[in-house]
């Protein structure tokens, strides 16, 4: 009896030993085949397929956009670089190169740098998107003003004497206290949309009520964007309120600073109201040859403000808060930019 009692207890003791040994083996497997597997952090990220410098830095022009209140422009790519200047949040700046960390920017032929955390890429900012005539048809949209004035004085264009106030808040409307800063912004996003929707590319100076940017430097941010053309969405204003209606202004052919401009700016100013008068029955004032404006004057590309009715008009007023207006309107410019291109 007791030798079976002996037998039955060796008996279970080798199952349990048996049954402990193919769990460790199975433990043992397991552990091999993660390592076998590998682990994400065990992977090397894919560095991009593009040629560096001998700053080590990826050579790709591309557009960023501020993201931060304010960026620093650095000297060097060092976070604990002296800073050359501020961005503010909504610009726009071209790069010409990244790393790691920064961005390289060029301001009047000289490299900065930008970090990666205060600034965003723009989609399709370079290249035609599979579209021959993209590339073309790249424009930048300028909402003329902004809420709060930047009175800094800048001068009226290149080795002038002559200053004026950096740019202004813009009007409030008697009718509905309507801000025409605001108003603008509203139609530049519109036709940014319209624009984006018949393949063209499109870059707004400022997506923002609270951007900070000088004529100056919006003039220098169409300049450096590549673009074709650039377009200034404005509004008039008048001392006789029953004057209603669009008008264009562009500069004169005896322009002091970029004379050969004229032409291309004359007939981009000509066929954006072509587009809005065959969309809309309005009184059209013509073009106003202007070479007052800072921002005509230190561009380097045609350019156009297009003003979309009257602030100090009722009517106006009353119709620039209206969808159905700035539908029609967008719809006009756009067909206008449509004509300079064909």
């Amino acid at each position: 009896m007791k030798k079976t009692i002996f037998y039955i207890m060796l008996l279970a003791m080798l199952i349990c030993c048996c049954a402990c040994g193919k769990k460790k083996k199975e433990i043992k497997l397991a552990t091999k085949s993660d390592a076998d597997v590998g682990t994400p952090t065990d992977a090397a990220e894919a560095e991009p397929d593009l040629e560096k410098d001998e700053d080590g830095f990826y050579i790709e022009r591309s557009y960023v956009t501020v993201t931060a209140e304010l960026a620093n422009v650095l000297i060097s790519p060092d976070e604990t670089s002296p800073i050359f200047r501020y961005l503010s949040k909504g610009e726009m700046v071209e790069t010409n190169g990244f790393n790691d960390k920064f961005y390289r920017i060029n301001i009047d032929a000289t490299n900065f740098y930008v970090s990666k955390e205060q600034v965003a890429v723009m989609e399709n900012s370079f290249g035609d998107g599979g579209n021959g005539n993209t590339l073309a048809k790249k424009i930048v949209i300028d909402p003329c003003n902004q809420l709060v004035a930047n009175t800094t004085m800048e001068p009226v264009g290149p080795n002038s004497n002559q200053t004026k106030q950096g740019v202004s808040a813009g009007s409030v409307g008697g009718l509905y206290g309507t801000r025409e800063a605001r108003i603008k912004l509203g139609y530049a996003v519109a036709l940014r949309t319209e624009l984006q929707a018949r393949g063209y590319q499109v870059l707004l100076t400022r997506d923002s009520e609270e951007a900070d940017i000088t004529n100056k430097q919006r003039a220098e941010m169409a300049n450096a964007s590549g673009a074709t053309v650039w377009i200034r969405i404005g509004v008039c204003e008048s001392t006789d309120s029953e004057m209603t209606g669009v008008m264009a202004q562009c500069i004169s052919e005896k322009n002091p600073y970029h004379s050969e401009l004229y032409r291309d700016s004359h007939a981009l100013a000509t066929r954006v109201l072509q587009g809005i008068t065959n969309n809309i029955e309005i009184t059209n004032h013509g073009i106003y040859e202007n070479d007052q404006m800072v921002a005509f004057n230190w561009s380097e590309i045609p350019v156009i403000s297009i003003d979309i009715g009257f602030m100090s008009n009722a009517t106006d007023e009353a119709n620039l808060v209206t969808d159905w207006y700035k539908e029609t309107m967008v719809k006009g410019i756009a067909d206008g930019l449509d004509y300079y291109f064909q």
